[in-house]
């Protein structure tokens, strides 16, 4: 739910998530209120703004979160959560430009869905545990691939979290000190979502770590409720086109993607299609001028071991045969 007030001249759009339940006979009044409790979290897990009303599978999903925050403070003090890399290709010139970093756990035999486990770190506080690691393994990986690959980069994902419970600065300048590295090698990626709910919260770290030389990158760009006045007043290097925008292509179903590129090209940023799958959504995107590439049509996220391998056996010739055998016919001229 949703409402429009006014106050003092100022418009304020208010949002709720509300969760429903029954009055049933044998339920507690403190049963009745943790049902309500569990469906709104449900509500906000859906994407907020909604209604959701008690299920009973809800408590089943509860008991599972519960046992996986526990196993994730365990976890992360014993530094078991792993980074994947997944390359970012410039299918124009057919190389490497960079990387995305993305945690992946495995508790047991199974692998913990990304979403599950990072929205139990950023419910619980872990959060900030959680990204001083990743900044500390993404830097230790850098410094060694930078040895080869000199000009190598590594985008790094923040939550809202982390710049409101920690000097996010300085554990970021302090990973760079440590490793050695400039900090043209960290990039950092924040959603639209995040920037829509809280860009006067951020704007001081942002301009803050910009002022340092880092860089910053909007993620998901499309889907949530940036404006060009937004664009053009936060310190943004680079839009990502979300793969719900790239999935069209197929379809020759290009306007929004176009769209997206002119915007970018308008505010002098880079341009990143994320998702990306398939061969016709390649050559779609080097149409319309969008040449750095990231998706499972290249390459799917891997660990540090598997990248060095694809760093050494795959770029830059076959990357490069590739773009000359298949690509360059779809260029602009």
């Amino acid at each position: 739910m949703q409402n429009l007030f006014e106050y003092e001249g100022h418009k304020l759009n208010l949002h709720a998530s509300i969760g429903i339940a029954s009055l049933k006979y044998g339920l507690s009044k403190e049963d009745v209120i943790r049902n309500a409790d569990l469906a709104m979290y449900e509500a906000k897990r859906r994407g907020k703004n909604q209604v959701v009303a008690f299920k009973i599978n809800f408590l089943d999903i509860v008991s599972r979160r519960m046992q996986l925050e526990q196993a994730l403070r365990e976890a992360l003090n014993e530094q078991e959560l792993a980074i994947w890399f997944q390359p970012i290709i410039d299918a124009q010139k057919g190389c490497v430009i960079g990387l995305e970093a993305l945690s992946r756990w495995r508790l047991s035999s199974e692998f913990i869905p990304p979403n599950e486990f990072i929205s139990i770190a950023e419910a619980s506080g872990m959060i900030t545990k959680l990204g001083r690691q990743v900044f500390d393994k993404v830097g230790a990986a850098l410094q060694e691939l930078r040895i080869d690959y000199p000009q190598l980069q590594c985008n790094v994902n923040l939550s809202l979290r982390q710049f409101r419970d920690s000097d996010l600065t300085k554990d970021i300048i302090e990973c760079i000190e440590k490793y050695h590295l400039p900090a043209c090698a960290l990039h950092l990626e924040l959603t639209e979502s995040m920037i829509a709910e809280s860009e006067t919260e951020i704007l001081p770290t942002m301009q803050s770590l910009v002022g340092h030389g880092f860089k910053f990158h909007l993620d998901d760009f499309g889907t949530g409720y940036s404006s060009l006045e937004r664009l053009k007043n936060l310190p943004f290097d680079t839009l990502k086109i979300d793969r719900s925008f790239v999935v069209p292509l197929r379809q020759d179903d290009h306007v929004m993607v176009k769209n997206i590129i002119n915007i970018g090209r308008e505010l002098g940023m880079n341009l990143i299609a994320e998702g990306v799958e398939t061969e016709v959504e390649v050559h779609k995107l080097l149409q319309l001028g969008c040449h750095q590439i990231q998706g499972y049509y290249f390459a799917r996220p891997m660990p540090l071991d598997e990248l060095k391998i694809w760093l050494a056996t795959t770029q830059p010739q076959q990357l490069a045969a590739h773009k000359s055998s298949q690509l360059s016919q779809y260029q602009q001229p």
